[in-house]
């Protein structure tokens, strides 16, 4: 059985389809950023969490995900994800550092 990984808002084509080759994907098509009252329904069920700069992954978030492993936010920052209680709770946290270029 595939590991469940749940995306706040979808991504680019080409990376979509790669995690479908390898996990059991939904992704939150509504209000931007997401309610967290979704957001609490859908960490309980979860291996994976791909997120945004938007969406606060607090310590009440973190302590209702169950079987999460890997919280991954598409930006360079992470302040809006607690990383000091994910590490805590043994969940890695990923981001994009250095995506960005310098302005010409």
């Amino acid at each position: 059985m595939k590991k469940k990984v749940f995306l706040t808002r979808t991504l680019h084509d080409f990376a979509l389809k790669e995690l479908k080759k390898r996990y059991q994907i939904e992704i939150h098509s509504g209000k931007i950023p997401i309610p967290q009252t979704k957001l609490r329904t859908k960490i309980t069920e979860i291996d994976g969490l791909i997120c945004f700069p938007y969406d606060e992954i607090n310590k009440a978030i973190i302590d209702l995900a169950k079987n999460l492993k890997v919280i991954s936010t598409y930006s360079v920052g992470f302040d809006h994800i607690d990383t000091k209680y994910a590490k805590k709770k043994k969940i890695r946290v990923g981001y994009t550092p250095e995506v960005l270029t310098d302005a010409t």
